[in-house]
Parts: structure tokens; C-alpha cells; sequence
């Protein structure tokens, strides 16, 4: 994932899991509609949101910024000063 003006823009080759638990019907319908072959996105997505980019991907209610991590395992939480942090 890239975070840029805002935005948690994720990228293709990124896995997508195909069951979907307890998501509102926009998030549903955006995940059926999602460019996806052999369990990876093929286009780019936007999100303003690290955990709808995340839920997007994993198809379950989750806490972006303890979700997504640097390779070097430091959570989104820990590397954002806390207003970028927040969820909106």
C-alpha cells in the first residue's frame, strides 16, 4: 500500500481474499466488482481509509492502522503522527 495526499492507494499483486464476514453492502459490492485473478488485484484501488483499504482486501471489519504493516513488522499506528493516524 502507498499512502499519498490522504489517500491508501492499494496496488496490484496485492492479495485479495475472496470471503467476505460482516461487511456493509457498499464494501460487498465494491469487493465483487474488484479486478481480481488467481487471488490478486489487478488495478489499483483508493481508499481514504487505512481499515476500509484494509477490509477491502481481507473481507472483514479490521483496524487499519494496526493492520498494515512495514516490512520491518512496525504497524501503520506506530509509524503515522496521530492526526494522519486517525480514521475519518
Amino acid at each position: 500500500m502507498i499512502i499519498e495526499d490522504g489517500k491508501f492507494i492499494i496496488q496490484p499483486g496485492s492479495d485479495f481474499y475472496p470471503e467476505t464476514k460482516n461487511l456493509s453492502g457498499p464494501m460487498t459490492e465494491r469487493r465483487k466488482n474488484a479486478d481480481v485473478k488467481n487471488g490478486k488485484l489487478q488495478k489499483e484501488e483508493v481508499f481514504y481509509s487505512s481499515s476500509l483499504a484494509a477490509m477491502f482486501l481481507i473481507g472483514a471489519v479490521c483496524n487499519g492502522p494496526r493492520y498494515w504493516k512495514t516490512k520491518d513488522n512496525v504497524t501503520l499506528k506506530d509509524l503515522l503522527p496521530e492526526e494522519e493516524n486517525s480514521e475519518k
